[in-house]
């Protein structure tokens, strides 16, 4: 972000700051948060997000329905055989772990 200040003194400032998202998901801090899209999703589910290798698509009770490794920094999840609901996206890498929830509607 670019910023720009005038003070009452007529006093001038400008600059430049960068801006890092912090996301807290339980005990682990996410930086960068994970993009998530479309979502709702009907047929897949598309993932922005660094450092993030492995995933599980979970259902509301808890049962995995989908996981696997992640190879690249924008996978696209099959979705085209999920029943409509509401799941939740876990992304994984090390002991940081992202949550996502994703709405599936064909």
């Amino acid at each position: 972000y670019f910023y720009y200040v005038l003070d009452d003194n007529g006093c001038e400032a400008n600059g430049q700051v960068t801006v890092e998202s912090v996301v807290n998901v339980g005990n682990n801090i996410v930086l960068d948060r994970p993009w998530i899209y479309p979502n709702p999703a009907d047929d897949y589910i598309q993932i922005e997000a660094l450092d993030f290798d492995r995933f599980a698509i979970k259902c509301i009770s808890g049962k995995i329905v989908r996981d696997g490794r992640i190879f690249h920094e924008k996978p696209r999840i099959i979705t085209s055989d999920l029943p409509n609901g509401s799941y939740i996206l876990y992304l994984y890498h090390a002991s940081t772990t992202a949550q996502v929830r994703v709405h599936i509607m064909h």
